[in-house]
């Protein structure tokens, strides 16, 4: 098997599923389950490895299963500091810096 085996590792992804009470939705999970994993592992010596501390999820109250998406990258979710600032940023750039040690 390898990762370019997306059919066998769908499979085996629906089959972890099963049973965990998301039977109805499990296409969703197994192909969000799938292409996250892809997006992270690496090749080392032969072998496939992921970490899977280098995967998010985040829950979010109130959406369906089906609006569900796999995000590459970094989501950060904030509330406007004032009223006056905009809603919406197109093409921003973020600076994230490190806490200082002491």
């Amino acid at each position: 098997m390898t990762l370019e085996d997306k059919d066998l590792l769908m499979k085996i992804a629906v089959t972890a599923i099963t049973g965990k009470g998301a039977e109805a939705s499990k296409d969703v999970f197994a192909g969000l389950s799938v292409n996250a994993i892809l997006a992270v592992a690496d090749k080392e010596s032969g072998k496939y490895t992921a970490d899977i501390e280098d995967i998010k999820i985040e829950k979010k109250v109130g959406g369906s299963v089906e609006a569900s998406e796999l995000i590459e990258g970094m989501v950060i979710d904030k509330e406007r500091a004032h009223i006056n600032m905009p809603k919406n940023v197109h093409d921003a750039r973020i600076l994230l810096l490190p806490k200082p040690s002491r």
